[in-house]
């Protein structure tokens, strides 16, 4: 997807009309496998709760309107979302024919071994591998939840499962809980 960008609004070729070297070049990433942090999309075909581009920054589409097409041509579409990573609300205005982004979303579960004093939460996955890259989350009021449930359950000796939102480039810890162990204990012989 090529593009060309007036400020807020960027506007996009066909993938069609380019090749993996120019998208390259325009500096959308593609992965080994195909893969990429978002992907086109008409603005016309988004909704409530889907996740857009807005302003550079990863958003879930809180409102959507569109209004009536006038007489100098296409219908305009408001949309206001949230970003994802800091709680701020962003508003764009385009064309009905108009392309957005939408960006690849993924996240993943790690327990919570320890806080380091530099507020670094170190994780480790199923599969054994460790990591303490990232920090307590603190840019909005949820964050701050997390980030108690993370500390209360570490310093309880409690075992804690927290989830790791990636979008575009970025890593944050999106939620945690509490995992309850109940062990397996056979019925007694007095019970049968």
């Amino acid at each position: 997807v090529s593009t060309q960008s007036t400020g807020i609004i960027t506007y996009f070729k066909p993938d069609y009309l380019r090749s993996q070297k120019t998208a390259m070049d325009e500096g959308i990433e593609i992965g080994d496998a195909g893969t990429s942090e978002y992907y086109p999309i008409a603005y016309s075909d988004l909704k409530i709760n889907s996740y857009v581009v807005i302003n550079g920054r990863p958003c879930k589409i809180e409102t959507y309107n569109r209004t009536k097409a006038g007489k100098h041509g296409s219908s305009k579409i408001i949309i206001a979302g949230i970003d994802v990573f800091n709680g701020k609300k962003h508003e764009v205005s385009v064309t009905s024919s108009e392309k957005g982004l939408v960006p690849v979303l993924s996240r993943t579960e790690w327990k919570a071994i320890s806080v380091d004093d530099e507020s670094c939460v170190n994780l480790i996955d199923e599969s054994g591998n460790i990591r303490g890259d990232l920090r307590l989350p603190y840019e909005t009021d949820s964050d701050a939840e997390v980030a108690n449930i993370i500390k209360d359950g570490l310093n309880a000796g409690s075992n804690v499962a927290v989830t790791v939102l990636r979008c575009m480039s970025a890593e944050k810890i999106e939620s945690a809980k509490i995992i309850c162990c109940l062990l397996y204990t056979s019925p007694s012989p007095r019970d049968s």
